[in-house]
């Protein structure tokens, strides 16, 4: 959003913002958004920076239930993260690591990833794009 630090006002933190931000923010919630694009146009920056916070809220969080529920309906038996992770065994291609892996990056560009290795005292563990 704004790249202005907020202030403190009666204990609320108003942010400003634009009526473009707040349409943005705006685009994945069920709103009439010709009636929004009226009520922006009269808004305060107040108003606006608070609409703008009010909407990344909401945003994060159908995210966060989306998330949830889409785990949820993965069915997986037990929830796995890479917290804790012993990599110490773990082999990783020469031209990928494991920071590519724990960024993520192949998500955005829509690439396949293998996991392969053995369950011995050697524990391999390679990871590849595909």
């Amino acid at each position: 959003m704004s790249q202005q630090k907020p202030r403190q006002r009666g204990g609320r933190v108003l942010d400003k913002a634009t009526p473009e931000q707040v349409m943005g923010l705006a685009r994945n919630l069920p709103l009439t958004h010709s009636v929004l694009e009226k009520a922006l146009a009269d808004a305060t920056p107040g108003q606006l920076g608070f609409l703008a916070n009010l909407f990344e809220k909401e945003n994060a969080s159908r995210a966060e239930s989306k998330r949830r529920r889409l785990l949820k309906q993965a069915g997986f038996p037990q929830s796995k993260t890479l917290e804790g992770y012993d990599r110490g065994m773990a082999s990783f291609p020469a031209d990928r690591g494991r920071e590519q892996l724990e960024s993520l990056e192949f998500v955005d560009r829509a690439e396949d990833l293998v996991f392969y290795g053995c369950i011995s005292s050697s524990r391999c563990f390679v990871f590849s794009h595909v």
